[in-house]
C-alpha cells in the first residue's frame, strides 16, 4: 500500500482516498453504488475502498471492524476517568516502543554477556589444553634427551671395548709370533 496526500495506492492498483474528518458518504461524493463503499471511521479517518471480489470485500470488512474495534479501545482507553481531553495515543505507543526497545536491549546485552562467557570458558579450556600439551612435549623432550645421552654413553663403551678387543687380538699376535 503506498500513500501519496489523500490516496492510498493499493498493489493491485485501486486507489482509495481518505479524509481527515468523518462525514457521511453519499453515492455521488464516491461515485460508485453504496454497497461499494465502506463507511469506517479510524482516528478521524474516513476510507473508500473500491469493490473487488467479494472474499476481499469480507476480508476488508473483517479487517475495517478489527480497526475500528482497536480505534475505540484505544480512544475509550485514552479518556481519563474525570472527563478530561483524551491522552496523546502516539505517546502511550512511544513508551510501549521505549519498553520495548529496552527489553531488546537488555537482552542484547544479556546475549552478548552470555557470548562472552562462553569465548572465556572456551579460552580457559584451549588455554589449560595448550599447558598440558606443552607439559607433555616437554616431558618427551627430556626423555629423548636422557636416551640421546645413554646412547652416547653406550657408545663410547662399544667403542672402547672395540679398542679393547683389537688390543687384545693384536697382542695375541704379537706374543704368538715372539714365541
Amino acid at each position: 500500500m503506498i500513500q501519496k496526500n489523500n490516496i492510498i495506492q493499493f498493489p493491485g492498483g485501486d486507489q482509495t482516498t481518505f479524509e481527515q474528518t468523518p462525514r457521511d458518504i453519499t453515492v455521488s461524493d464516491a461515485g460508485l453504488p453504496i454497497g461499494n463503499i465502506i463507511k469506517e471511521a479510524f482516528l478521524d479517518k474516513i476510507v473508500f475502498v473500491p469493490r473487488v471480489s467479494e472474499t476481499q470485500e469480507n476480508l476488508r470488512n473483517e479487517l475495517m471492524q478489527r480497526i475500528v474495534q482497536t480505534a475505540q479501545s484505544i480512544n475509550e482507553t485514552a479518556v481519563t476517568r474525570e472527563g478530561e481531553t483524551q491522552v496523546d495515543w502516539q505517546e502511550k505507543y512511544l513508551d510501549k516502543l521505549d519498553r520495548d526497545i529496552g527489553e531488546i536491549k537488555q537482552s542484547l546485552q544479556a546475549t552478548e554477556e552470555r557470548i562472552a562467557a562462553m569465548v572465556s570458558q572456551t579460552l580457559g579450556e584451549i588455554r589449560d589444553r595448550d599447558n598440558q600439551r606443552h607439559a607433555e612435549v616437554q616431558t618427551i623432550r627430556a626423555d629423548m634427551q636422557a636416551i640421546r645421552s645413554d646412547n652416547e654413553e653406550t657408545r663410547r663403551w662399544i667403542i672402547g671395548m672395540a679398542i679393547a678387543t683389537i688390543l687384545g687380538i693384536a697382542a695375541m699376535v704379537v706374543t704368538v709370533l715372539l714365541k
